[in-house]
């Protein structure tokens, strides 16, 4: 039997002697992992029957009240141990991950005796950020507190807490100089206060300190960088003893998505120019025209809300008139094949589907070459770096929820959902949807009806929201 999960610690979600969660127990054992019955000892995997906990609020409640650090707790769902015995290898977390960062909602009983509250972003931003804020200090060494909090794969709500706070400082222009001051304002808690206090009382925060000069953490950092390393394979290369990059890509165990994301380390862990993108977009583009002149791409994330830098590229591709997923791919698939002829295409991260991830590079042509800054090009090799790039298949009729989606950013997403949840619709990159609840819906997912999918605008309108453009969206 194979040990592709060795040095694995699994907890199971139900803990229970049904058939499903035994056998699947049994399989865990039997290709090498450890199954605890201690959730607090679960420091590798905790593993969700989501045909059990359906949602993610659910799980979240399931997840808090397991005490003590959670630092190395990853959640998936439990069809990632059964794909990987399958196909005989570990497969990547990737698309088993269970997210946990959505907003808690009531339960549909709870919702019945609730009154629809009117909110507008303009209240939940509460002020404008405040330019030259004397309390940038603060903020920057919380940003990091949060940073360093991620690194480590912490309690959602430990690093939602560091950002909020942040949040409410910058729109505060008055200096927050002391706990009192501090605990007093809006999304400030004790802990936090109290590490404003440190702050002002000796410019740093201890915690923080000893948390940057952590090897551990140092080389969590590290290894988080590659690409489809998370909390779960980070920790378990430490616990194995590597050091170094090096070290990690002489192991015999990788995914290739990770062996890829040690080739291009580096280029994958840069901010992209905006410049950058133009002609990335400009390339594609050209790609595209011969293939179906009628397809409209558009770069969303960083890109559409004006930053400087983007992490990757997003490419959302839609047809007017097309609705049909299987269309879009076709079209894709075209395009990828093209990519591929002409070079540009450096590695496939997933299999075509509603979307497509990848590694691409701009030709070594002047035409090119002469619109990319410095930093955009490899100084040893003198061609352009490697940049990830994703194609993101949209139904013309979700176009504009697809750009509201795609665009974020994170926090300003998070606040747009909460609001439709606060109305009993859900707002996702397909549409806005109501919510129908039948007599037993309780006991059972509503249905949803569409509201609205095409226009950004109108789903701005039906939520009361006031229209924000890309650029004013970047927000936490």
């Amino acid at each position: 039997m194979s040990s592709i999960f060795k040095g694995f610690l699994f907890y199971f979600l139900p803990n229970n002697t049904s058939t499903i969660t035994r056998i699947r127990k049994n399989l865990a054992l039997k290709h090498g992992a450890s199954v605890v019955e201690d959730a607090i000892k679960a420091s590798t995997c905790l593993l969700v029957d989501k045909k059990i906990y359906q949602t993610e609020s659910q799980i979240v409640k399931l997840v808090d009240g397991i005490p003590g650090d959670k630092t190395d707790l990853s959640v998936l769902n439990q069809t990632w141990l059964v794909d990987s015995i399958a196909n005989e290898k570990l497969l990547s977390t990737d698309g088993y991950k269970i997210d946990l960062q959505m907003e808690t909602e009531p339960s549909p009983k709870k919702r019945k005796i609730q009154q629809p509250r009117k909110v507008t972003l303009d209240e939940i931003l509460n002020a404008p950020v405040i330019p030259n804020n004397p309390n940038a200090e603060t903020m920057s060494l919380l940003e990091q507190m949060a940073k360093e909090r991620e690194i480590q794969g912490e309690n959602r709500f430990k690093t939602k807490a560091y950002k909020t706070a942040i949040d409410t400082l910058s729109k505060t222009p008055q200096l927050i100089d002391s706990y009192e001051k501090a605990k007093v304002l809006p999304g400030i808690g004790e802990s936090i206060a109290l590490k404003i206090q440190e702050i002002n009382d000796t410019s740093s925060i201890k915690v923080l300190d000893q948390l940057q000069h952590s090897e551990r953490n140092r080389l969590l950092a590290l290894f988080k960088g590659i690409y489809s390393v998370g909390d779960t394979f980070a920790s378990k290369f430490i616990r194995d003893g590597m050091k170094t990059l090096e070290d990690i890509s002489r192991r015999e165990d990788l995914t290739t998505n990770q062996k890829w994301g040690l080739k291009f380390y580096k280029d994958w862990n840069e901010r992209i120019p905006r410049e950058e993108i133009e002609v990335h977009k400009e390339y594609v583009e050209g790609l595209m025209h011969g293939i179906d002149p009628e397809v409209e791409l558009t770069v969303g994330g960083s890109y559409r809300r004006g930053q400087a830098t983007s992490g990757d590229i997003d490419f959302i591709i839609t047809k007017p008139g097309v609705n049909s997923f299987s269309v879009l791919k076709d079209i894709v698939q075209r395009l990828l094949d093209k990519m591929i002829e002409t070079g540009y295409h450096e590695c496939s991260l997933t299999t075509l589907s509603s979307k497509w991830l990848g590694g691409c590079r701009l030709p070594i042509s002047e035409s090119y070459m002469s619109k990319l800054p410095p930093k955009s090009i490899n100084s040893s090799t003198g061609d352009p770096k490697c940049r990830r790039v994703d194609f993101l298949l949209i139904p013309y009729e979700s176009k504009g929820a697809a750009f509201i989606y795609f665009t974020g950013n994170d926090d300003f997403n998070k606040r747009v959902r909460k609001i439709a949840m606060d109305r009993g619709m859900v707002l996702n990159q397909l549409g806005l949807f109501k919510k129908i609840y039948t007599e037993d819906s309780v006991s059972r997912d509503p249905e949803l009806e569409l509201v609205e999918g095409f226009d950004e605008r109108k789903i701005f309108k039906i939520l009361g929201v006031k229209w924000r453009e890309p650029n004013e969206r970047h927000i936490g």
